[in-house]
């Protein structure tokens, strides 16, 4: 059990695999049951997809994640083909092994680098749930408790009556699992007929300040066969870019100069502090990191570097490759006082760039080049139409 992160605190009982998939008649016989666990709607050759953000992932960038149920075995194990869609239009591919309460199973899978932080994601989000339900132990969606949480005061999960959803395309009757929490309940939305939630809204477990959002989604599509393949649509960013930090208590503006990041050139960063009301604030003390985006390696590293009496600090790096990279700039702490790491979350904001690579470059020139010598032939050719047409 992970203490940082959103997790019951309730004993998973050991799964007992069926002999085979669920026949269709079963599965109609089961809706007629009030119970429901993970998995146990899913049928083969379906896909759905959901747009998902989870506060561990990318500073919460949304993303969207596709999951096509392929097949199942006889021990009732899914191969699954997902595709995840980052925020920047970046396509990732892999195919998950889950079990029939839809839990991952590093055995078999096949996940790249890019793709293991999404399977924290999936984890975190999709199958939370797990932890209180499954094919062993079913729970009620008409129950009084779903059990209590991980965290100290944090409560229960307890069904709270019905909630029409539309989703998909389609409306829903669903039960609303809420964890009561004052201001911010977090909320769970599922429906018997759908092997995982229709949406969730969570925040997390904060002694003061803003809560951020633990994890949201919302399904997005459902559908039989194989799913469209995503094209991926990779966006440079142009600078700057500015985020909030994770529980909003801070604004940081990220600007970078030639706006080109080009390998083997000197670029300029220049990092800005503001408050969440959008005032710049002095005397801030942050680390700068930056990182290969797809293998995670760290490309540059900076710690406690400091403004001074402004609100803004300009840094130099020289990237050696091409390639999209995460820079990530952590407040330690400001004028106030250290606010770098309350509990487990941390005031940060990732930033994804790219660092455009030379060979293209070069390529578009070469191009151009390519095409002034073929109009200056046929423009000379003109005249005597002396060149097929």
């Amino acid at each position: 059990m992970k203490s940082s992160r959103f997790i019951a605190l309730s004993v998973i009982a050991l799964l007992v695999f069926g002999a085979g998939a669920m026949t269709n008649a079963a599965f109609a016989q089961n809706l007629d049951d009030d119970r429901w666990y993970l998995g146990e709607a899913a049928q083969a050759d379906t896909y759905y997809i959901y747009e998902i953000e989870d506060y561990y992932v990318k500073n919460g960038a949304p993303f969207t994640m596709s999951l096509y149920f392929k097949e199942q075995d006889s021990n009732g194990v899914w191969t699954v083909p997902v595709y995840v869609v980052e925020s920047s239009g970046k396509v990732i591919t892999g195919t998950f092994r889950l079990g029939d309460n839809l839990a991952f199973q590093s055995a078999g899978s096949d996940v790249s680098a890019e793709m293991t932080p999404y399977v924290g994601a999936y984890q975190d989000t999709l199958t939370w749930l797990e932890a209180f339900t499954n094919k062993a132990q079913p729970e009620s969606l008409n129950g009084v408790t779903w059990g209590k949480l991980a965290c100290i005061g944090c409560g229960t999960l307890d069904p709270k009556g019905n909630e029409e959803v539309t989703a998909a395309g389609n409306t829903y009757q669903t039960t609303v699992l809420v964890n009561a929490r004052g201001q911010n309940d977090s909320k769970i939305w599922v429906a018997k007929e759908l092997p995982y939630p229709v949406k969730a809204l969570t925040y997390a477990d904060v002694n003061f300040g803003e809560a951020p959002v633990q994890y949201a989604f919302d399904l997005v599509e459902i559908g039989t066969g194989e799913p469209p393949v995503p094209s991926d649509t990779t966006v440079i960013p142009d600078s700057p870019i500015t985020l909030s930090t994770g529980r909003g208590t801070y604004i940081i503006t990220l600007s970078w100069s030639p706006n080109t990041i080009e390998p083997g050139k000197e670029t300029e960063f220049t990092v800005q502090f503001e408050n969440n009301k959008g005032t710049p604030i002095e005397r801030v003390n942050y680390d700068l990191t930056i990182k290969n985006a797809a293998t995670g390696e760290v490309i540059q590293e900076l710690k406690n570097q400091n403004t001074g009496q402004s609100s803004s600090d300009t840094i130099a790096v020289n990237f050696e490759q091409g390639g999209p990279v995460t820079a990530t700039v952590k407040i330690n702490y400001t004028e106030g006082g250290n606010t770098g790491d309350i509990g487990v979350f941390l005031e940060s904001a990732d930033f994804n760039i790219v660092v455009v690579p030379e060979f293209p470059v070069a390529m578009v020139a070469l191009t151009a080049a390519l095409a002034s010598i073929v109009l200056a032939v046929r423009l000379k050719g003109l005249p005597g139409k002396n060149w097929p047409a």
